[in-house]
Parts: structure tokens; C-alpha cells; sequence
């Protein structure tokens, strides 16, 4: 059987895609791991939820090419009805085109709501994001085996492992199995997927076999420690430190088997082939040799389940039952037969190409409602002169000032003679005195036509001129 390594929300597992030329860092396997439930990313004034749906993290540390990824549902709510999408991400709120994973309508068209990722499973798409800054475009691809399910990740579930070789392998030499190959037993160490052997061929003493799912290998190494750090992704590929890095098994579809049917050797069942770049004269396995009695924790309420074993017929051959190993092995006839060709080495893997920043979800613009049309002010019709209009109008009294004209003075209305006020002396016209009014009232009006305060001065004059008029009369 198969057990959890811990208790977590989500586990990502199965990404299995070979490097090309040791780039590991573009087989973004390095998504695999236990995503947890977090709380940093604010939205609408709080942090509990993405779109109205738990967002989740896994932390690979700084030497696996992102350190932080997060699963979440995006809604896209330009569209109507929404259209819900899940994504892996190294940001919350990226769009799923920008992200290292993801699954929406155009890959579950029957589903509508999405409400967990694992209703992605067999129709992920995962691979380069599309990056417009930098001119990449989007290469996701459908990864058939990729899945997320409930619940922690699975370990090997194994208490001791047998390393066995037909290159006498000093790692795997400790004691003769049957002439062919020889073997070394490696002990559970408490940690998921990680074993050790005492080797006098060691300078540590020890070997060290542990599975690493950021990269989807094994590997082997005197010391997991200091420069030898199993998390750093970037050893498991040759000459990087470790004493021997296996290929990436990729799964056989044909054949009913994942990825991880292929990786983890299971008690009672067919041993897992182990190849690598330098073993092109040889088979190594490794075989479950005894089942491990209590996993490390415990094991979750939703383990990934188990494929039947399948057998390992690689070239077509079939090698007698020996010693420890179950009976009915599939090995090559030839050595090497179905061993990967050899890639080049000398490249170091590049960090991967992370997406463009997130995209804040657009919310749509609110309709404005248009004001209503004001109806103009009535244009004002000029009243009616009064009948006196001409007459001697009254004293008006100065606007006040406004404001903007404080300190400023003022234009003030003609103040009237003071002959209107009080008895005057009119003397009687000369009949060669030019007509108007008498020289005591002013000089007569020019004819240039008059406006402002001469026209009440004008009406002045005239009406002078009708008083004497009529005093001369009387007399």
C-alpha cells in the first residue's frame, strides 16, 4: 500500500516530464508537493478568500526554482454566466494563460462551477506561461497524468529498500544476491521517500537514497548535508555532487502505470527500474523489501490509490526468480535495452520563466445613469418703461461694492443741481439769447450724442428751460 506523508489540504503529484539537456527547471515537475490553506493575499478587505473561494501555498524553499507556488480558483467575470478556472501560480490573482498550471471551461466544459481542483484531474495544463514582456509565448500543454487530490502526498511505504545492480555498483555491492547482481538494504530514516545503508565504501560511512518530487528522481549521496542539501533541485543531474541521479520515470500509459507506479517499489510487487545518463551496461532496481509498519506521520483520510502492479517486460525477456527479489522479474535481455539515450550534461538549468505579474481581476465598469436634462432659466423680457420715463428720476443710491472690487471705486450716480431744491431767480430772455436755458443752468448740451450721467444732465436742461418758459409766461 501507499501512505500520505503528512496531513495537508491538497497534494499536486504525478508531473513527471523528462528534462531536455538536464534543464530541470523547465519540466516544471518542481509543482509537485502539499498545498495548505494561507491568508496573505488581501482581497476586499480580507484574506481568507480569493473570487469567494480558500487559496493555497506550497513552499519548495529558495533552491528549487520558486520558492512559493499557490493553487486558487480564478473567476473570470467579464463573461457571462462566469467562467471559473483553477491555477497554479506564483502569485495569487495571476491569469490562468500567465500561470504554470491550469484547468477551466475549455478543459471541463460539463463543469461550471469548478469548486475544487480536483475536478481538473486528467485535463491539467501545465508547462511554460505565456510571458508578452519577454515574447514567450504560451506552451501548456495537457499532462494526462498530472492530478491533485485531497489529503497529503503519497510516500513509499517501505521500512527497508534493496538497492540492487548488475554493475557491482559500490553503492549497491554490499553482498552477492545470485552471482548477477549485488545489493545493498537501505533503512527508512523516518523522513518520507528517504533510506541509508553503512558502506564501508563511503567516506561518510553512510549512503543516502531518497526520491525528491520537485524533480521526480532518485538519487544517492554519501551526505545530504551542507553543499549536499537534497533540496536543491539543481543537484540532481550529473556531476552536480550527487553520487548517482536516476532519469525521470514518465510513466507508461500503454501499460496502466503513472508515474509514481513507476517510482515507488511497492512490498510484494515488481521492483522500480532505475536508469540513468551513465548506466548503459547494466540494470538497477529497487525493491521493497519489507512493508513499513507505521508511515511517518500517519497516514491522511484521502491517499492517492494505487495502481495494480504491472509487469516490467522492457525487452521481452524474463530472468529466473533470485534471492530476495520476487519471482517473475522483468529485466532486459541486453543491458541497456530500454535505457534513455544519454543527454548532454554540461548545461546548467536556467531559472524557469516565471509569468507575467497578476492580472488584478477587471470588475466591470458600473453603468452611470445620465443626469437629466436641466430645462433653461426663462430669458428675462424687459419690463415696460413707466409712463414717466424722461422725467427727473429719483437719487439712487451706489451698489455695493462686490468682493472682487473691494478697495476699488466705485461709479456713483449724478447727484441733481441743487437749483431743483430751492427758489431761484430766473431773468427774462433776451430775444437775441440763443435758445436754451439760461447761462445760470449751464452751458448748452453738445450735440455730439450724449449717454451715461450727461443724459440726466440733458434732461436737467430742458426741464429748466420749460420753467423759465413758463415764468415768463405768467408775468
Amino acid at each position: 500500500g501507499i501512505s500520505s506523508i503528512q496531513a495537508s489540504d491538497f497534494c499536486a503529484w504525478n508531473r513527471a516530464e523528462a528534462p531536455v539537456d538536464e534543464n530541470n527547471g523547465e519540466t516544471f515537475n518542481w509543482i509537485n508537493g502539499e498545498y495548505n490553506r494561507d491568508y496573505s493575499f488581501a482581497s476586499g478587505g480580507q484574506t481568507q478568500l480569493w473570487h469567494g473561494m480558500p487559496y493555497y501555498k506550497s513552499t519548495n524553499g529558495d533552491s528549487c526554482f520558486q520558492s512559493e507556488i499557490y493553487l486558487y480558483r480564478y473567476t473570470n467575470s467579464q463573461v457571462y454566466p462566469p467562467e471559473n478556472s483553477w491555477v497554479i501560480a506564483a502569485t495569487v490573482g495571476t491569469l490562468p494563460i500567465n500561470g504554470y498550471a491550469y484547468c477551466g471551461p475549455d478543459e471541463t466544459p460539463s463543469i461550471s462551477d469548478l469548486s475544487s481542483p480536483t475536478l481538473c484531474n486528467g485535463v491539467w495544463k501545465v508547462g511554460k506561461p505565456e510571458d508578452t514582456i519577454n515574447n514567450q509565448a504560451a506552451a501548456q500543454a495537457t499532462d494526462a497524468y498530472f492530478t491533485i487530490t485531497a489529503g497529503g502526498c503519497p510516500q513509499v511505504n517501505c521500512d527497508v529498500v534493496s538497492f540492487c545492480t548488475t554493475t557491482n555498483s559500490v553503492w549497491g555491492s554490499e553482498y552477492d544476491l545470485d552471482g548477477t547482481f549485488t545489493c545493498t538494504d537501505y533503512n527508512y530514516m523516518g523522513t518520507p521517500n528517504f533510506y541509508e545503508a553503512t558502506s564501508s565504501y563511503s567516506e561518510t560511512g553512510y549512503y543516502r537514497l531518497f526520491f525528491n518530487a520537485n524533480v521526480w528522481r532518485w538519487a544517492v549521496s554519501e551526505s545530504i548535508t551542507g553543499n549536499l542539501d537534497p533540496d536543491n533541485c539543481e543537484l540532481y543531474k550529473y556531476g552536480k555532487g550527487f553520487t548517482a541521479v536516476a532519469n525521470v520515470n514518465t510513466g507508461d500509459e500503454s501499460a496502466g502505470e503513472t508515474p509514481w507506479d513507476q517510482v515507488a517499489p511497492k512490498f510484494g510487487g515488481n521492483p522500480i527500474n532505475w536508469f540513468d545518463t551513465l548506466t548503459t551496461l547494466g540494470t538497477r532496481v529497487i525493491s521493497c523489501k519489507s512493508a513499513l509498519s507505521t508511515p511517518s506521520p500517519s497516514a491522511t483520510s484521502a491517499p492517492l490509490p494505487t495502481a495494480a502492479p504491472s509487469s516490467q517486460d522492457i525487452c521481452g525477456s524474463l530472468v529466473p526468480a533470485i534471492g530476495g527479489l520476487d519471482s517473475g522479474i522483468q529485466i532486459p535481455a541486453e543491458w541497456g535495452c530500454g535505457t534513455p539515450s544519454p543527454v548532454d550534461v554540461s548545461i546548467d538549468t536556467p531559472n524557469p520563466t516565471q509569468g507575467s505579474s497578476p492580472t488584478s481581476p477587471t470588475i466591470p465598469t458600473t453603468p452611470t445613469t445620465p443626469y437629466p436634462t436641466q430645462t433653461p432659466a426663462p430669458v428675462a423680457v424687459p419690463a415696460t418703461p413707466p409712463a414717466n420715463v424722461g422725467t427727473i428720476p429719483p437719487t439712487r443710491t451706489n451698489n455695493p461694492t462686490s468682493p472682487a472690487q473691494i478697495g476699488v471705486p466705485q461709479p456713483t450716480f449724478p447727484t441733481l443741481s441743487p437749483a431743483f431744491n430751492a427758489p431761484v431767480y430766473i431773468p427774462a430772455r433776451s430775444p437775441d439769447a440763443p435758445i436754451g436755458p439760461p447761462a445760470m443752468f449751464g452751458t448748452t448740451p453738445a450735440s455730439s450724442p450724449v449717454t451715461g450721467s450727461d443724459s440726466a444732465n440733458s434732461i436737467n436742461y430742458n426741464v429748466a428751460y420749460l420753467l423759465s418758459f413758463i415764468i415768463a409766461l405768467y408775468k
